[in-house]
């Protein structure tokens, strides 16, 4: 095999790897609510307020990244979904304005928690 076929070869290889959902899927951690310090805090502090039945958690693919959507499904609240990457930094709210994250741009989206006594049928 000549060397440009091998540059190719090795081109081909790199891309397939790099391009695979799974490298960024869990943000490096096996169990992101107990392993990311930034999402374990956020669900003690939505265990400890009287709404917490109403509220889940869910992590999707946006723009090749894992995010994380703090959703609620209360039956009297103004719900805002706030999305966060694996750092813990806001992207910002899902919606329908021009700094809104459109919610159709989010994919494989999977509840990863939700509380014991859920009030919410995700």
């Amino acid at each position: 095999m000549r060397l440009p076929g091998i540059c190719l070869l090795f081109f081909i290889l790199l891309c397939s790897g790099s391009c695979s959902d799974d490298h960024d899927q869990h943000c490096g951690v096996d169990n992101p609510i107990e392993d990311l310090s930034w999402l374990a805090e956020r669900v003690e502090e939505i265990e400890d307020s009287e709404l917490a039945e109403f509220f889940y958690i869910t992590k999707a693919s946006y723009k090749l990244k894992t995010v994380f959507i703090i959703k609620n499904c209360c039956p009297f609240c103004a719900s805002v979904y706030s999305v966060h990457d694996c750092s813990g930094k806001y992207l910002g709210n899902i919606g329908t304005g021009k700094n809104d994250i459109d919610q159709s741009k989010l994919k494989n989206e999977t509840l990863i928690w939700e509380h014991t006594n859920t009030g919410c049928n995700v």
